[in-house]
């Protein structure tokens, strides 16, 4: 009888802990969405997405339980009509094995991850 309630209190774990891992990942698309409109409310007032960046300090941004940073282009790479913003996976949901990993959100609203059902 033991060995049933140890086979009944393990074979949960997995499933849990890849909710929790899935869980997580709306921390990343909020980060992504919330820096996406301060960049627009930027741009409709100075035209320029490089500018936004810089005034609006949206590289190094973590999302609010700190399971993903936003991680800008390089300088040299910033355009001041588009930009593709990523939040990469921070701390535990670095192990996030399904294959979504980094997160990435255009000016355009285009999605993208490692996977294509993590959006």
């Amino acid at each position: 009888m033991t060995c049933r309630t140890q086979d009944l209190t393990i074979t949960p774990y997995p499933s849990y802990q890849r909710y929790i891992t899935e869980s997580r990942r709306t921390d990343a698309k909020a980060l992504l969405m919330t820096a996406a409109g301060d960049l627009e409310r930027c741009y409709t007032r100075i035209n320029d997405y490089e500018a936004c960046f810089g005034d609006l300090n949206v590289s190094g941004r973590e999302s609010e339980n700190k399971f993903y940073i936003i991680i800008a282009p390089e300088e040299d790479d910033l355009e001041p009509y588009l930009y593709v913003l990523s939040a990469e996976p921070q701390g535990a949901q670095e192990r996030d094995k399904d294959g979504c990993g980094t997160f990435t959100l255009t000016h355009r609203g285009e999605r993208g991850a490692g996977a294509d059902d993590c959006w």
